[in-house]
């Protein structure tokens, strides 16, 4: 039976300013200036992560740290940033010095379950999750992280579960109707998927992750010009992505444009000399 309890103050890790600020224990040297220089790399550090700035969201986070190592969100969003940039065993360290300050840190547990779920200890991943549900329920995070460890383990309905109970608490969670989407589409359930998502993207039109998603529905559909219209827009925005280039391949194809498609379908296998998808279809554009 889980536990429930409430967390002492404290906001969620990735909220700018005073959130990296967030110590156990009595600094005796907390001068009022000391304080004023770690709100600014807190800060700093926030408007990078938020611009995906790695390099300098580490930067400052590890400024921070040497004046406070007793930071606990700023243990745990060095984790996230490290993670960003593929660096799963420090970014583990990393969440784990900040439950060792303060075991109850939700967003630390998650923080480490994501970890766990990259190298594969998906059962691991799940207990951190379970205990961070324990301490506070009504977040809906942890119910987010559940369900994409769910779907990694393939248990579809139990993901769909986890997502709902996010919707229920939050009806306006992108997030969460992106992942039902998703699993929607891979269910052959193309028209579910496209209402689901032209109700996200009323609430956030710019947001490419999204616009692929329906993307790829308008398509399962045979809908290319509303396909292609999501898929450049989204392209514009990430046009680093392979998986996105393949499916924009598609759309211009069946827009009657091959010789764009090839364009796509070729930037795609550059990008993914090893994708089966971008090969077979720079192949196909190319005859």
């Amino acid at each position: 039976m889980r536990r429930l309890a409430v967390i002492a103050g404290g906001l969620a890790a990735l909220i700018a300013g005073c959130a990296g600020l967030r110590s156990r224990g009595d600094d005796p040297a907390n001068t009022p200036a000391r304080a004023a220089q770690r709100r600014q790399w807190s800060q700093s550090a926030q408007e990078a992560m938020d611009c995906k700035d790695w390099p300098l969201a580490e930067a400052e986070l590890r400024r921070l740290l040497a004046d406070d190592p007793r930071s606990v969100d700023a243990h745990h969003r060095l984790g996230l940033v490290v993670q960003a940039q593929g660096r799963l065993a420090e970014a583990e360290t990393a969440q784990r010095k900040a439950l060792a300050l303060d075991p109850d840190y939700v967003d630390a547990l998650i923080g480490l379950a994501d970890v766990e779920a990259c190298l594969g200890r998906l059962d691991q991943a799940l207990s951190n999750i379970d205990q961070a549900i324990d301490i506070d329920p009504k977040r809906t995070e942890p119910y987010l992280a559940e369900g994409r460890v769910l779907e990694a383990q393939g248990r579809r309905d139990e993901a769909l579960a986890a997502y709902f109970r996010v919707i229920e608490h939050d009806p306006a969670s992108t997030p969460a109707m992106a992942r039902v989407a998703n699993l929607q589409l891979a269910a052959g359930q193309a028209d579910q998927a496209l209402a689901r998502l032209d109700g996200a993207i009323e609430l956030e039109p710019d947001e490419p992750a999204l616009r692929h998603l329906r993307g790829r529905a308008h398509l399962a559909l045979h809908h290319p010009a509303e396909a292609l219209n999501d898929l450049q827009l989204a392209a514009e925005r990430l046009p680093d992505q392979p998986d996105l280039l393949c499916d924009l391949a598609l759309a211009l194809d069946a827009s009657k444009r091959p010789a764009d498609a090839l364009k796509a379908a070729e930037r795609a296998l550059k990008l993914a000399p090893d994708s089966a998808v971008a090969r077979s279809l720079s192949h196909q554009f190319r005859r």
